[in-house]
């Protein structure tokens, strides 16, 4: 309804000055002003300009009977006047003229018309004989009937008052999306093509798939399915979902991985695994072989490694995150010797070579973050039981997306200063994504 009103009007802001008195800013009056009445549009035929020539367009009237140019009004000595176009009523047809056709032997007939009165042949029965046939003569062409505009009627306030709300007559910060004047209308002229466009700005949701399992994800903690979800006494609404969220997947870096309990034939392997030693020199360190996931994105078995591909890159850097990297394991002596442990982070650079960054921490031989502890770090002094003392070591690295390279490749490796083992169960290697710390948050934690 609203829309098909407002059509009614197409050179009328609803935003300014709608009717006199109204309180809108589009029609200010003065002192010496004629106070407008009315408002309408005409298509032409009705009114004309002090040159003579039909308008076409909006026109406001005046309670003085004046009619001017354009919907909003400002002050009458400064508005173009517009004049009614008087078209004279037609002539009467001639009288005795046939209205149908006949028979071509029909004689023509002559009748008298009047002559009108000459200045210098006193008036009287003066009349000029004129031939006329019927079966030629057609009565003079009259101009088609003139269509008369009806100006509708002023729309109802409490339909402006909705159109405000819905926010149509809003008048934006920007004043090179739509150009309004002084009372907040648009600026449009009549039949112009070099009006302004309209542009409606869209509002833009990028929604991902890891967004929305995780946003699902999280409700799985606190629903159930099928859901039902009871409004009130008439409406009863059932979901019959069957969905399963494994089946999204996740996603391709996050994952958590051990050693393999059981060797290639599903037999169980010994919890306790002999260590390499330290010494003599060169001291040389033992990739431990994670070669099984537990839950997540899968490990390079063949390598035993995590492998940063062209497509893990892409989603840390497009989501703004960071890779962090959990390794541990417990080491026991097999001594009653103070043992020292080491557990590193290896990376191989198959596509360019480079050295750590300076917040990776000391290097063990120069070449690995590492962390170190002895059995005597976790015992009681000169009576501490080394055989019997377990050491556990934890190493944290963030990696920094601006030092990721194409197929690194990040792995365990670890080394004892004595007889030692490390117990298979423990170890593990939880890699995970972080939102992005900044410079300050990446290496060795």
């Amino acid at each position: 309804m609203l829309i098909h009103k407002l059509k009614l009007y197409p050179n009328q802001s609803q935003g300014g000055g709608y009717v006199y008195g109204s309180g809108g800013s589009g029609g200010a009056t003065g002192p010496s002003d004629v106070l407008p009445n009315n408002y309408g549009y005409t298509p032409g035929g009705e009114y004309q300009d002090a040159l003579g020539n039909d308008y076409v367009g909006a026109w406001h009237s005046h309670v003085d009977g004046t009619i001017t140019k354009g919907n909003m009004h400002t002050n009458i000595s400064n508005e173009d006047v517009l004049f009614p176009i008087v078209t004279p009523p037609p002539p009467p047809p001639p009288p005795n003229v046939p209205t149908n056709t006949g028979p071509s032997n029909i004689a023509p007939q002559t009748i008298q018309i009047p002559t009108p009165p000459s200045p210098s042949i006193p008036a009287g029965n003066n009349a000029a004989p004129i031939s006329i046939d019927p079966l030629r003569s057609v009565p003079p062409s009259m101009p088609p009937p003139v269509a008369v505009y009806q100006a509708p009627p002023l729309v109802d306030t409490n339909i402006q008052q909705e159109y405000i709300e819905k926010g149509l007559t809003f008048k934006s910060n920007n004043k090179f999306i739509n150009q309004r004047n002084a009372a907040g209308n648009l600026l449009f002229e009549e039949n112009s093509q070099n009006n302004q466009n309209l542009i409606i700005e869209p509002t833009i949701e990028t929604y991902t798939n890891k967004s929305f399992i995780e946003a699902v994800d999280t409700q799985f903690n606190y629903f159930k399915f099928p859901a039902r979800i009871g409004v009130d006494s008439t409406l009863d609404l059932t979901f019959n979902m069957d969905f399963d969220i494994e089946d999204t997947g996740t996603d391709p870096i996050t994952g958590f991985h051990i050693l393999n309990p059981k060797d290639a034939s599903g037999n169980d392997i010994g919890d306790y695994v002999t260590m390499t030693l330290s010494y003599p020199a060169p001291p040389d360190l033992e990739l431990m072989p994670i070669d099984k996931t537990i839950d997540g994105a899968s490990i390079d078995k063949d390598l035993s490694a995590f492998v940063l591909t062209p497509s893990k890159i892409n989603y840390v850097k497009e989501g703004n995150k960071a890779i962090k990297l959990v390794a541990a394991y417990t080491g026991a002596p097999q001594n009653n010797v103070n043992t020292g442990f080491i557990l590193a982070l290896d990376r191989k650079m198959p596509v360019v070579y480079r050295d750590w960054p300076s917040n990776a921490g000391t290097l063990y031989q120069n070449r690995h973050p590492h962390t170190y502890k002895t059995s005597a770090d976790f015992g009681g002094g000169s009576l501490q039981d080394h055989n019997k003392t377990y050491v556990s070591l934890q190493l944290t690295y963030i990696i920094d997306p601006n030092d990721m390279v194409e197929y690194d490749q990040y792995s365990l490796k670890t080394t004892a200063g004595g007889s030692a083992w490390y117990l298979r169960q423990s170890v593990k290697f939880d890699i995970s994504i972080i939102d992005d710390p900044g410079p300050g948050g990446y290496g060795k934690q």
